[in-house]
């Protein structure tokens, strides 16, 4: 500075084009950031961190570094909230996935059992137990949000239709000859 108006100028003039140039660099860090971590948010905010450290480093004047700060929390913020956003819902789709996947595997289960049930004299008291919890888990894992209402009303049907069809299968499966398969088929 020569404090003429000639050098204020001219220094007020660098100081705006080094503001704009900060600005497009930390825009740029910033996105950079994300692109490199956005499926992970710790990993994004550590990057962000580094940032912040970076571009803060030469702020001596206390209202500079305020004002940095200010700027580089409403540029950031965007990027956290989605990074977040993003991993819940990862979360939550792996959650309802391994969810479906466990009761598909319960209701299969129960279907082999009502099969294994066969013409057992205590199938029917076997088979109202097995659908009674199979129920009961259709409805949790709609409860809980792990299936929409509209699946679950179609698992119930199904898994009913199921059922039913297995411990036939059970009971034919079981008869010990062609002949008494017959009679079995003939009398449904």
């Amino acid at each position: 500075r020569d404090n003429t108006i000639r050098g204020e100028a001219f220094d007020k003039a660098a100081l705006a084009a080094k503001g704009w140039r900060d600005t497009l660099a930390l825009d740029a860090g910033i996105r950079t950031a994300w692109e490199e971590t956005g499926d992970d948010p710790a990993a994004l905010d550590g990057r962000l961190d580094e940032i912040r450290a970076e571009f803060s480093q030469g702020l001596a004047d206390p209202e500079q570094l305020e004002q940095f700060e200010r700027i580089f929390d409403g540029k950031s913020l965007a990027y956290r909230l989605k990074a977040q956003t993003e991993a819940e819902q990862r979360a939550e789709a792996e959650m309802k996935a391994q969810g479906q996947g466990a009761l598909q595997e319960q209701l299969t289960g129960f279907g082999k059992q009502m099969y294994l049930v066969g013409a057992n004299p205590q199938g029917e008291a076997i088979m109202a137990s097995l659908l009674k919890q199979g129920t009961a888990s259709i409805e949790q894992a709609v409860k809980d949000g792990v299936i929409s209402p509209a699946v679950g009303q179609r698992l119930l049907a199904d898994y009913g239709n199921s059922a039913i069809t297995q411990r036939l299968a059970g009971v034919f499966d079981a008869l010990p000859d062609g002949k008494a398969r017959l009679g079995f088929a003939q009398g449904l």
